[in-house]
């Protein structure tokens, strides 16, 4: 992943963008199959996201608690362990209008900013136990992989979020010939 920290995969349904991104996250944390990788989480996009909460939370006014969401439990994460990275995938993140929901983040990554959380000046305490102060950066160990699919069913993603991302295409993958390409620059793989 580049310096942008966001890469998003795009192709037909079915190509194992998702895979791929679990499977890269579990080899940088030097992860087994089957083993459960603590600093990889996946965020399925729904269709009704409109706007940020989905993915930054947002207070419970009965509770007077923050709704911490799988999104922001990454962001949490990659504040706490700086030293490792964290990966987040964005499932599908063009079922949803990706400039509603994502707009905060994208500004934050533009400007280096902070992403505005609530605008209380005391820190709520969180759904999942934590202290959910009223911003926060978003760490230089937090890696964004959004998986998109090419299909009628989806939102047309704007040059916008395309900008802020390293998009890597897998609607034609030649799978023998870079496996052919591998073997000869590492022939003990064989």
């Amino acid at each position: 992943i580049d310096h942008k920290h966001f890469v998003i995969l795009s192709g037909l349904s079915g190509t194992g963008k998702t895979q791929l991104a679990i499977k890269y996250a579990m080899a940088v944390h030097g992860l087994a199959h089957g083993e459960r990788d603590p600093l990889l989480f996946e965020c399925p996009v729904r269709p009704e996201w409109t706007d940020p909460t989905a993915l930054t939370g947002y207070v419970d006014v009965l509770s007077n608690r923050y709704v911490v969401p799988r999104f922001l439990e990454a962001v949490l994460m990659a504040t706490a362990q700086t030293e490792s990275p964290v990966f987040v995938i964005l499932d599908e993140m063009n079922l949803a209008r990706v400039e509603y929901y994502l707009s905060d983040v994208l500004s934050c990554m533009e400007t280096q900013g902070y992403l505005k959380l609530h605008s209380e000046d005391i820190a709520y305490e969180g759904s999942r136990g934590a202290s959910i102060p009223s911003e926060l950066k978003l760490p230089d160990n937090l890696f964004i992989i959004g998986t998109i699919n090419v299909d009628e069913t989806t939102n047309p993603v704007s040059d916008k979020v395309l900008d802020r991302a390293s998009v890597i295409d897998m609607s034609s993958i030649d799978m023998p010939g870079f496996l052919v390409s591998l073997e000869g620059r590492y022939p003990d793989l064989k």
